[in-house]
């Protein structure tokens, strides 16, 4: 399905599974750090392994069935995948960085980054390379925060004006509808609860039924 026509360049926790579910209903087919639970055809191994070889990556393989792409994932590899994909649209959700780092100290930083599965490793690197899985890391406030503030500048001065919008929390179709040339669904702009989706999906009580779904590439 690619090339990429949408990169969510957002951290995670910036709304990026309401921004998930409005591209899907725009007609995209958008992965999301979940979708390596609910799509077998996606291998952890080969993502980790572009993440520390992007020069050699095969972004149309590894997005063969995406069109789009949001959360830590896309947030890391948003300059990679513009340069592969120069006409893709860029999309930020943001919120202020007060209530993004309490938003991800209850969600991502409770994950820990001591579990050697391929899941765990994956997200320790794309979750600012440690910095939010790691106790001692994450427990320096004022640092997390200016990553976060830094990463807005970065993707600003990078993306071309013309193909960047930025999206504050509370905000209708009518803006990204515009943005990328949609008609706006007659239904209401996905404002589903984060930190319940959260626990779906990562809490470990509520991982058995789902971890085995997730592909290990072996050699």
């Amino acid at each position: 399905m690619a090339p990429i026509k949408v990169i969510g360049a957002s951290f995670g926790d910036c709304d990026t599974d309401n921004l998930k579910t409005a591209l899907n209903t725009l007609g995209y087919k958008t992965q999301h750090m979940e979708s390596f639970f609910e799509d077998p055809s996606l291998s952890c191994d080969e993502f980790y392994d572009a993440y520390t070889n992007r020069k050699e990556a095969d972004w149309d393989a590894l997005y063969k069935n995406y069109d789009a792409v949001v959360g830590w994932i896309g947030a890391s590899f948003y300059k990679d995948l513009l340069d592969k994909y120069p006409d893709a649209k860029v999309v930020m959700t943001v919120r202020s960085v007060d209530s993004w780092y309490l938003s991800v100290k209850n969600t991502s930083a409770t994950l820990g980054s001591a579990s050697s599965h391929p899941f765990q490793k994956l997200s320790t690197a794309v979750c600012l390379d440690g910095w939010i899985q790691d106790p001692d890391k994450f427990s320096q406030e004022e640092k997390v925060k200016q990553m976060y503030l830094d990463h807005l500048s970065k993707v600003k001065e990078i993306v071309p004006a013309g193909q960047l919008l930025m999206l504050k929390q509370g905000h209708g179709w009518k803006e990204i509808c515009k943005f990328l040339n949609k008609d706006v669904p007659d239904t209401s702009y996905p404002s589903a609860n984060h930190a319940i989706d959260f626990e779906r999906y990562y809490i470990p009580s509520e991982r058995p039924h789902l971890i085995p779904t997730i592909r290990i590439t072996t050699v």
